[in-house]
């Protein structure tokens, strides 16, 4: 199943298709987020920094879209079904032209070896989730904000 580009607007939510996305309007984040609540909560959260939003349910479809739609920051959750997020993030880093977008994993776990299996994978970074405003901000302005 191929995932859909939603572009997710606090004023005026709307759906467009991948061709009628400019990436010269607003940043353009990928959330590679299966659980509802932990994809709800994450788009709130970016609504406050005006980006535009492209959403993935597995790993397989997080790939797809950041070839195609080539987004300036990856949110990916490490336990995707199927393909994980650190799989996801293996295989994107074996692409030269995305060797630099920065891919940061989302994970419930709290131990050590996940930290590192981020790091491994090729991961800009490791969080726990879910995400809370502070260390959303950190993100986005050394990865994203502060890049540009």
């Amino acid at each position: 199943m191929k995932a859909v580009l939603q572009i997710h607007n606090p004023i005026k939510p709307h759906r467009t298709t991948i061709n009628s996305y400019s990436k010269k309007q607003r940043p353009l984040i990928l959330i590679a987020e299966n659980e509802e609540e932990n994809q709800y909560r994450l788009k709130e959260l970016l609504d406050l920094y005006n980006v535009c939003i492209l959403e993935a349910k597995s790993g397989e479809d997080a790939i797809d879209l950041t070839v195609s739609e080539r987004p300036d920051l990856v949110l990916i959750n490490a336990e995707l079904p199927r393909l994980d997020g650190y799989e996801a993030t293996r295989l994107i880093r074996t692409i030269k032209s995305l060797d630099k977008m920065p891919i940061i994993l989302l994970s419930r776990q709290t131990d050590r070896i996940y930290r590192k299996k981020a790091f491994a994978a090729g991961g800009n970074c490791f969080h726990i989730a879910p995400l809370d405003l502070e260390r959303l901000d950190n993100i986005m302005e050394n990865y994203l904000f502060g890049a540009i």
